[in-house]
């Protein structure tokens, strides 16, 4: 068991379908028309972290939709989400793009520590690196709701085709 202040327990429920994952919500879920080849939808998830609270007062929450094969992975995240955090990444390493006139931010990349310090941003600790593999691309819909997605062993490029489908 983590003695962190950062251990927390999601509640987290897993769906067969989208159609259930969009019953248990109150937006609309945003579905990909167009994935990269040989990623197949494996998990559809609803989850509601602790400190997450909605507008109306009840319990925010967010629905991820997991693709993957190939050894590739996407990950379409809605809802309540936290916005893309740029602090620390390299200034060729992210940047805007219009999604269907949404302002998005790309990332390629994220950063990691080899001695997390409490209280203290990754950006800011002396171990801090880094590392190319992961991409994102994240925006807000309005003052309660964004959109992420998160690539492994796909492009930027992957993500903006994948966020402009999205329907």
């Amino acid at each position: 068991m983590s003695t962190s202040p950062l251990a927390f327990k999601a509640n987290r429920e897993v769906f067969s379908t989208r159609e259930e994952a969009q019953s248990s919500v109150d937006f609309r879920l945003l579905v990909p028309g167009f994935v990269p080849d040989g990623l197949t939808l494996r998990q559809v998830s609803r989850i509601a972290p602790p400190w997450f609270v909605a507008s109306d007062g009840g319990v925010g929450a967010f629905v991820d939709m997991i693709y993957s094969g190939a050894g590739r992975h996407l990950a379409v995240s809605q809802g309540h989400t936290a916005p893309l955090d740029t602090r620390g990444a390299p200034t060729d390493s992210f940047g805007p793009v219009d999604i269907n006139g949404w302002k998005a931010t790309w990332v390629d990349g994220f950063l990691t520590v080899d001695q997390p310090l409490a209280e203290t941003h990754p950006k800011d600790n002396p171990t801090a690196k880094w590392q190319k593999g992961r991409v994102f691309l994240g925006w807000e819909l309005d003052d309660r709701l964004s959109v992420r997605l998160a690539g492994q062993g796909l492009s930027v490029d992957d993500l903006i085709k994948v966020a402009q489908s999205l329907a």
